[in-house]
């Protein structure tokens, strides 16, 4: 039985397929890096900016809250010195 003679275009043929598998799985790594890297950047920024607007509006409705508070005490007090006056013309 004759063994099987490995030349060197063999091995240049072997070594270059396991260079372009090699250089494939680094690519798709990178790939896959890459989008599950924008995904949780993503994801933070989203979670932020629903972090501070959600503050912003809870100030805004607080200010708004308290100016129609004093509106009507305002209205309230006003009525108060219509009744306690005598005659209004």
């Amino acid at each position: 039985m004759i063994a099987p003679s490995f030349d060197n275009a063999d091995r240049g043929t072997r070594w270059k397929a396991a260079f372009r598998t090699s250089s494939l799985l680094v690519l798709a790594t990178g790939i896959f890096v890459s989008v599950l890297g924008y995904a949780l950047i993503t994801n933070k920024v989203r979670q932020d900016i629903k972090i501070r607007f959600d503050a912003l509006a809870d100030r805004q409705v607080r200010q708004i809250q308290d100016r129609l508070e004093r509106h009507i005490q305002t209205v309230h007090s006003l009525g108060g010195l219509f009744d306690a006056s005598g005659v209004v013309s």
